[in-house]
């Protein structure tokens, strides 16, 4: 009889633990604040989350996050100077160094993965960035084409890019560009408030 009681008071404290444990689940739940991103691609969203990212409570990117995004901000690199030097090509210009012509075909030939990356593909963009052709053909740009607002930022800084050691910085992150699919959620804590914020991707057929 005694055993009986003493199980049946363990099975009772245990069961008392697991409701607490869930009516303060459901009680963190219903103090978060939930929101919910909405608009086209390239609007801005994917920045929003990583800006809450770095500015909630011990907020920040990890060594794992650098090193992901220094792919990132190589494939950047690659496929928005490939749109511009295909714009040129349709504008019909020449490059103002003979060379160029070469280092644009190798370009476009390259791989878009920033996995690709190698310093002979950063001195094409060097060198490539500085022609006067190219500047002549940015003028172009949302008539003819379209690049994304970091394009610029990160070709005005190709050189420390191009470095062996690069690591790229947390203004780097924020304007790299990675297309977001399907829908993302993140949580994110600022002293006692928590906010999940919820992305939907920018193309409808991107949403699940």
């Amino acid at each position: 009889m005694g055993i009986c009681s003493s199980t049946n008071n363990e099975q009772a404290r245990v069961s008392k633990i697991h409701d607490k444990k869930i009516e303060e689940e459901q009680q963190a739940k219903r103090e978060e604040v939930k929101l919910l991103l909405l608009g086209t691609g390239e609007s801005g969203k994917s920045t929003v989350f990583k800006q809450m990212k770095v500015i909630q409570v011990n907020g920040g990117f990890s060594n794992e996050d650098f090193q992901t995004y220094k792919f990132v901000v190589y494939g950047n690199c690659i496929n928005q100077m490939k749109v511009v030097i295909n714009a040129v090509s349709k504008l019909g210009l020449q490059y103002e160094d003979p060379n160029n012509k070469e280092r644009a075909e190798r370009l476009s030939d390259a791989s878009s993965s920033g996995d690709e990356w190698t310093p002979e593909i950063g001195e094409d963009i060097k060198h490539l960035w500085a022609d006067a052709a190219v500047k002549k053909t940015l003028e172009k740009r949302d008539e003819l084409f379209q690049l994304n607002d970091s394009a610029e930022y990160f070709f005005n800084s190709i050189e420390r890019i191009n470095e062996p050691n690069f690591i790229p910085s947390v203004d780097d992150i924020l304007r790299a560009r990675v297309r977001s699919t399907g829908i993302e959620e993140a949580t994110f804590k600022f002293n006692e408030l928590t906010f999940r914020m919820v992305d939907v991707g920018g193309q409808r057929s991107e949403r699940r």
